[in-house]
């Protein structure tokens, strides 16, 4: 990508002299595609960024001068229908949308009421943006069009998964160093398991085991947040465009069954991985703060890789970008004042501050550089839609051992893919 991330990540001084914080105006180029300030005139008008969190003072100050515009806020408060009410009264024209997937975006696409911005723009613009935000918008393409625009991200997604471990626990009972394992790509989920049932023991000797491979999957969103380590989603969508119910693919199945096994079977599952009683966890990277505020030698990797997952899966679950209505009035200039008001720039405070705060060793700083370099989408879109909520029974049956994969899943198509059939309009 075209900013050094590991200069930003480990060299933090230097990073922060050098990039600062938010260029001024005089600083500031355009992505390809969008208007200059210069070229745009608002007449005084009033822009509303909907649902995301305005720039700083200093910055909406700039832009009003610069667009002769006003900047206000509005906040549907994740009640999607309130914000499309504003869009059918016409109160939208003058709009740009900053909001995460979760709160409306499918239901907004899939009945017209987004604009597919990437028709009014080139491919350099995409290009030109983070690996994050450009494999953001490419994530939520509907019918093959763009409707993502600029910057949200940054340079790193936060809800960005890894898989954190107990050192001391793995060098106690001689185990590899996934760490060491995921650089010879010799990381996958046949060396998880290993090392995970190797680790199982009754420390005590009281006939209770009291020390465990990884923390529990013992619900359905647990396992669906373990997953993609076998190259699986909740949903795959087709050449065409369609989207289809993929938790009866021969992927999830196979995953459903690994971790029935772990649970039941192998029963290397439980512990807490804070308090030093599991060996792995799968975290956010602000998750393993607890760990770090305890005192334990953790390491960070990667998904361990699944015989159907053709790399190392970083998965995200909450996906941003920046839209507009359909009923945009002045789409270039709408765009070219989003883009000015929210850029990549602004985000290395946070990726700095993540790094300074959760991580210990230059392992950790590598390991998440290399995450968010490598990401390319990965991370279930339905996450606390109806469609997990539909999952849910057939997918506890299986990890609870009450049915079989195979014939949990086959139940649960029908009404699943009747919600995407319904949401979608196939």
């Amino acid at each position: 990508m075209k900013k050094n991330l590991r200069l930003i990540a480990l060299v933090v001084v230097l990073a922060a002299a050098v990039l600062g914080s938010c260029a001024s105006a005089s600083d500031y180029t355009p992505l390809p595609g969008i208007l200059g300030p210069e070229d745009v005139d608002f007449g005084g008008r009033t822009v509303t960024i909907v649902r995301g969190i305005l720039p700083d003072e200093d910055r909406i100050a700039e832009a009003e001068a610069l667009f002769n515009v006003k900047i206000d806020r509005f906040n549907y408060d994740g009640n999607i229908d309130l914000y499309i009410s504003r869009i059918m009264a016409g109160d939208s024209t003058l709009d740009i949308i900053r909001m995460p997937h979760r709160q409306g975006y499918f239901k907004l696409v899939s009945s017209g009421y987004l604009m597919p911005v990437g028709e009014l723009l080139p491919p350099e613009h995409y290009e030109a943006l983070s690996v994050t935000d450009r494999y953001t918008i490419d994530k939520l393409k509907y019918n093959g069009e763009y409707y993502g625009f600029g910057t949200h991200h940054g340079l790193h997604n936060g809800s960005m998964m890894l898989m954190a471990y107990n050192k001391t626990i793995l060098e106690q009972y001689n185990q590899p160093d996934p760490y060491e394992l995921w650089q010879a790509g010799e990381w996958t989920l046949d060396a998880f398991e290993q090392i995970a049932a190797a680790v199982t023991r009754d420390t005590d000797g009281d006939g209770v085991i009291d020390q465990f491979g990884f923390t529990d999957v013992g619900n359905a969103t647990a396992f669906y947040r373990i997953a993609p380590a076998n190259g699986v989603e909740l949903v795959r969508v087709e050449d065409d465009g369609r989207y289809v119910f993929d938790y009866d693919s021969e992927a999830a199945l196979e995953m459903l069954n690994r971790v029935n096994k772990w649970r039941n079977e192998l029963q290397f599952t439980g512990g807490n991985f804070d308090q030093g009683t599991a060996a792995f966890t799968t975290t956010h990277l602000a998750g393993i703060r607890h760990a770090k505020a305890a005192g334990l030698d953790y390491g960070l990797v990667s998904y361990p890789r699944g015989p159907h997952a053709d790399r190392y899966y970083y998965p995200v679950f909450e996906f941003w970008m920046m839209m507009l209505p359909v009923n945009a009035e002045m789409p270039e200039e709408l765009m070219a004042l989003g883009c000015f008001l929210y850029r990549e720039e602004d985000t290395y405070d946070d990726l700095d501050f993540r790094i300074n705060e959760y991580m210990t060793t230059r392992e950790h700083a590598d390991l998440y550089i290399a995450a968010i370099e490598s990401w390319r989408g990965e991370g279930d879109m339905f996450q606390n839609t109806d469609l997990w909520s539909i999952a849910t029974p057939g997918v506890s049956d299986v990890i609870n051992g009450v049915k079989g994969a195979a014939a949990a899943m086959d139940e649960t198509r029908p009404q699943a893919q009747g919600y995407l059939d319904d949401l979608f309009g196939q």
